[in-house]
């Protein structure tokens, strides 16, 4: 056994960190996900990083072994978040957020491997970003591509519960 505080854990390969999303209607849309990965990752201890009012939402469920609450903005929002969820040691982060903050937040609380949209700039903090869809990506705005009115490039809309499964 190591010479660390109580407090911190020894990094475990079974430990997840869920940033869960901000807004009371998109945690909705991500329970099917989150009911998912509570069956597939049997065994796993799961956490969520979640903003004040999201846990009342949560409570109960069984989705998470422990939730830790943080508003995360302002200018130190990454670095009280990171404080609050480095002493678990996750071995992984999955941002259900797009934002820059949260993935900084993973970064700096030490999180290996985080995993997460490669959206807003974020991709460098990032282990394993993954690709948003793009209009180029659907057929049903081919058309519109074609003729000039629709930018491939853009962000392709996609249901939240669709993105967070």
């Amino acid at each position: 056994m190591t010479n660390k505080s109580s407090n911190a854990l020894a990094p475990d390969d079974k430990r997840l960190l869920i940033v869960a999303p901000s807004w009371l209607g998109d945690a909705v849309m991500a329970t099917s996900a989150l009911t998912l990965l509570r069956e597939r990752l049997s065994g796993w201890r799961i956490g969520a990083l979640v903003k004040p009012g999201i846990d009342a939402l949560y409570a109960g469920s069984g989705f998470f072994d422990e939730v830790h609450v943080e508003a995360r903005s302002g200018m130190m929002g990454p670095k009280r978040a990171a404080a609050k969820v480095r002493p678990r040691r996750y071995a992984a982060a999955l941002l259900f957020t797009n934002s820059f903050s949260t993935a900084l937040a993973t970064r700096l609380a030490g999180i290996h491997r985080r995993i997460g949209f490669n959206r807003d700039g974020r991709g460098v903090l990032l282990t394993d970003p993954i690709a948003p869809a793009r209009l180029a990506d659907l057929e049903a705005f081919a058309e519109a591509i074609q003729a000039g009115i629709a930018d491939p490039a853009r962000f392709a809309p996609v249901p939240a519960r669709k993105a967070y499964l």
